[in-house]
């Protein structure tokens, strides 16, 4: 019993949320959260580039080729995200793999918790059964 109050109050609030989930729905919610994430560091990143090269820009306004420049942030950007976005799905595989063995774990345990109660509660019924038999 007490190793289940360990779990339950360490890793198990995270796993029971994970194990909640179906497999797939799982993986695809990190894999969206991690779209996201990119896509907002990204353009952070970008904004914070242009703000160190705005005294360039300025300058040079008419002679920059923005169709290379666009294609190359395009590029980066998705080079960028299909990193991340590989890395977030192997990630979330493996998290989801061990949330689910160690909540198969918690739940086999539960149910060795379950059986010792109702075999105390077998034996309390025979006793007290036992207690209104008087001898004629």
């Amino acid at each position: 019993m007490s190793r289940l109050a360990v779990y339950e109050n360490r890793m198990g609030k995270e796993n029971l949320k994970v194990s909640a989930y179906y497999r797939s729905d799982y993986i695809r919610l990190q894999e969206l959260k991690t779209i996201v994430s990119v896509t907002i560091a990204y353009g952070i990143c970008l904004l914070g580039s242009i703000g160190l090269r705005l005294e360039y820009i300025l300058d040079h306004l008419m002679e920059i080729d923005y169709k290379k420049l666009g294609i190359m942030v395009g590029l980066g950007y998705v080079i960028v995200l299909a990193i991340f976005f590989f890395v977030s799905r192997i990630l979330a595989v493996r998290r989801y793999e061990k949330a689910k063995s160690s909540f198969n774990t918690y739940y086999t345990l539960l149910e060795e918790l379950e059986e010792c109660y109702e075999e105390d509660d077998e034996q309390r019924g025979e006793t007290k059964n036992n207690d209104n038999v008087t001898d004629v």
